[in-house]
């Protein structure tokens, strides 16, 4: 980001279309690209509360620590909230309660994970002003072609 000035101004140089229409694209990729952070921000923390609840329901101890953690890691793309709740599960289980350790998997994996997917397309729909449909299907592309980052 250091030299964003310097990569515009490049790229400004290759594009084919009017300054006013550059403009324009510049406008809308920016909108874009707040709307898709912002979503990032929302459903991480969205995620991480309701961890959270599952934690504190399934008796996880320090469950408010691990809920904050939670919170982090679901901001973090690359992470998610199950870096905090598939350990607790596994946790459980290994502690002898198998019936909750079984329960905050089945919550995570059918509850918390699904939110991502779900919510995260309706935000960054609402924020651009796209069809929810749109954005779901350009986040499975993005995920297609260039991977989880």
């Amino acid at each position: 980001m250091r030299d964003a000035d310097l990569f515009l101004k490049y790229v400004k140089t290759l594009s084919p279309f009017s300054q006013s229409l550059e403009r324009e694209l510049a406008k809308k990729f920016k909108g874009i690209t707040k709307a898709v952070i912002y979503g990032f921000v929302v459903v991480g923390i969205l995620q991480g509360v309701l961890t959270g609840v599952g934690l504190f329901i399934f008796r996880v101890p320090n469950a408010l620590l691990l809920t904050v953690l939670a919170v982090l890691g679901a901001i973090i793309p690359v992470l998610g909230a199950w870096i905090v709740w598939l350990p607790a599960a596994i946790y459980l289980f290994l502690t002898g309660h198998v019936v909750l350790g079984i329960g905050l998997a089945l919550y995570g994996a059918l509850f918390i994970s699904w939110i991502d997917n779900i919510i995260r397309p309706y935000i960054v729909a609402r924020k651009t002003k796209i069809s929810s449909a749109i954005v779901l299907i350009g986040m499975i592309g993005g995920l297609i072609v260039f991977g989880i980052l």
